[in-house]
């Protein structure tokens, strides 16, 4: 029979009771810190696949390369401008997305390397894009010279060596032979005489009429010369200094490369000149009259050119200076066989380099 209690209902067992009571605590305890109690090995495995996890994890980075950009205070007019007065108007200074960008045309490759120079020098931090194209002009004629006052460039074919030697000599009696470039070749299947295209560009024009006659003097029996002649403006930095020696040329003792101590102002005056015009390159020409025999006078243009150039290093002028000796080969008045003539051609120059 089944035992009742009291009240009519089933008997519960007292002991079972304890242990249904037990176990509800344990229950409410464990949900309220947490969860069910792991054992050592459950604790141990999920630390492991913890550790695993954190590991393979690599942190989200983002890497941005940019182009730095151009600076806000550069005023590509200004940049622009110095280029052209440089010497190379065909150059076109542009900003892009990249930085200054440099276009148009150069004449050749050493001029390239000089309108970067110039560029940087304006601004080290500019990045610059290089877009600029060389184009050599094509002038004609069976053989072509092309002039400008530091380089001239002998291109094209003659019907012999006498036409090609006497177009060389007439170069040779205004240019330095390192001056030179290219050359005249011989091809017997050209006619004679030969058809020569000569340009000259120039700031000076005692320069273009020298070389003009010198190649005016070839015998027609072999080359007939078509000479071009372009006057420029001097650039402005030229300008300044030919107006500065023009008032007060700088003196040497005769027949020595040594300063006069009366141009130590001209000096001065022509450091700060410079100084307007830091990224500029110029030529420091030092030339001589026609006293004296042509290797001498070589020499001495050569050595009192340095001179000039050493003496501005001395007052702190930092552009890039190369001095050139032409002794009287470039003569500024003719005849040079008077005394005020030879005064005038014994001078300093300076000239913006262009390549």
């Amino acid at each position: 029979m089944t035992e009742t209690d009291s009240v009519g209902g089933p008997q519960r067992n007292p002991s079972l009771r304890w242990s249904v009571w037990v176990a509800v605590g344990l229950l409410a305890v464990t949900v309220a810190f947490g969860g069910l109690p792991r054992s050592r090995s459950v604790r141990t495995t999920e630390a492991r696949i913890e550790q695993q996890t954190s590991a393979t994890v690599v942190p989200t980075t983002t890497t941005t390369t940019t182009t730095p950009p151009v600076p806000e205070a550069l005023d590509v007019g200004d940049l622009a401008t110095l280029v052209t007065e440089s010497g190379y108007p065909d150059v076109e200074v542009t900003i892009g997305d990249a930085g200054v960008v440099l276009g148009g045309t150069l004449p050749d490759e050493a001029s390239r390397r000089v309108v970067l120079t110039i560029v940087g020098g304006f601004d080290p931090s500019l990045v610059v894009v290089d877009e600029m194209t060389v184009v050599v002009a094509d002038l004609g004629g069976d053989a072509s010279i092309d002039a400008t006052p530091q380089r001239i460039t002998l291109a094209g074919s003659v019907s012999d060596q006498a036409t090609a030697q006497a177009v060389l000599d007439a170069v040779e009696r205004v240019y330095q032979t390192d001056q030179i470039d290219g050359a005249i070749t011989i091809d017997p299947t050209r006619t004679s005489p030969a058809r020569v295209a000569a340009r000259i560009t120039a700031s000076r024009p005692e320069l273009a009429e020298q070389l003009r006659t010198e190649l005016d003097a070839i015998d027609p029996a072999l080359a007939l010369v078509e000479t071009a002649i372009e006057i420029t403006d001097p650039a402005p930095v030229e300008a300044d200094l030919a107006a500065l020696l023009d008032a007060s040329p700088i003196l040497f003792a005769s027949g020595s490369d040594a300063i006069d101590s009366e141009s130590a102002a001209v000096l001065d005056q022509i450091a700060a000149v410079l100084a307007r015009y830091p990224d500029v390159a110029l030529e420091v020409g030092g030339h001589t009259d026609d006293l004296g025999g042509d290797r001498a006078n070589q020499q001495l243009s050569e050595a009192r050119a340095q001179a000039v150039v050493e003496a501005l290093v001395e007052l702190g002028v930092a552009n890039d200076l190369d001095a050139v000796g032409y002794g009287e080969l470039r003569p500024k008045v003719r005849p040079a066989d008077d005394p005020e003539a030879r005064e005038a051609n014994r001078r300093i120059e300076f000239v913006v380099r262009a390549g």
